[in-house]
């Protein structure tokens, strides 16, 4: 097992929201919405530092409420809609490098939009990347629709979207298919500098239930995280 004081939680919450105005502090069963990612992270002893990198005062203010570390506020031009991720990681670990002169061994990406995701989540990925050899674990969910069945639509006729899959006319032949659910990112930091972009060359999946790795996107889907959080709480 590698060293947990070396493990960085990084939690990114800008301002700006087209689809939901002040998102990422909207209020969700009870308290905002990155207080459900910040204290999943702090809950977990595998990790020794969590990091809230934002543009904006108030939610650097409520997320030092709950518990995470805000040594500086992400610059503007990082903070717009077509900001790559990468680029918001690699100014936070170099705005800590500034600062200390060190960098962790290893960081885990955890984005609020993704509240369903639980501590028991975050310790069972940080330990398969401990693990396993890899550059990267990442979160994936199964498909709810099934690619074998979307279409595409040229000179006003249907086409497949996959090539000859409507030959597969039962659904239980379709192979499983997964999909990136957005909830969980552990990556080695050397290899991560290395290439400045998410995806490595050699990563692990980290398979989660499609019930707990709602992404917020739009109204609807805070609406499903809200249904989602009282049948928890019902068990």
């Amino acid at each position: 097992m590698k060293d947990s004081r070396e493990l960085l939680a990084i939690i990114p919450a800008r301002a700006g929201s087209k689809g939901i105005p002040g998102k990422n502090i909207r209020p969700l069963g009870g308290k905002p919405l990155i207080a459900w990612t910040i204290e999943a992270a702090r809950q977990s002893s595998l990790i020794g530092r969590v990091v809230l990198t934002t543009d904006c005062e108030e939610i650097s203010e409520i997320g030092r409420m709950y518990g995470a570390e805000t040594p500086f506020l992400r610059p503007k031009h990082l903070s717009e809609d077509t900001t790559p991720m990468a680029d918001v990681i690699f100014h936070v670990l170099e705005s800590l490098k500034e600062q200390s002169g060190e960098l962790p061994g290893s960081f885990i990406l955890l984005q609020p939009t993704t509240p369903l995701r639980t501590v028991k989540h975050i310790n069972e990925a940080i330990t398969l990347f401990d693990k396993q050899d890899c550059d990267a674990v990442v979160s994936v969910c199964e498909v709810m629709e099934h690619p074998y069945l979307m279409k595409t639509i040229k000179d006003n006729e249907l086409h497949d979207l996959i090539a000859d899959s409507g030959r597969h006319t039962r659904r239980q032949d379709y192979p499983t298919v997964y999909k990136l659910n957005g909830c969980i990112y552990v990556y080695d930091t050397e290899m991560y500098l290395a290439r400045k972009e998410l995806h490595m060359r050699k990563y692990v999946p980290y398979i989660m239930e499609a019930k707990d790795s709602i992404d917020i996107d739009t109204p609807f889907d805070f609406e499903m995280a809200k249904a989602y959080l009282k049948a928890r709480e019902r068990g």
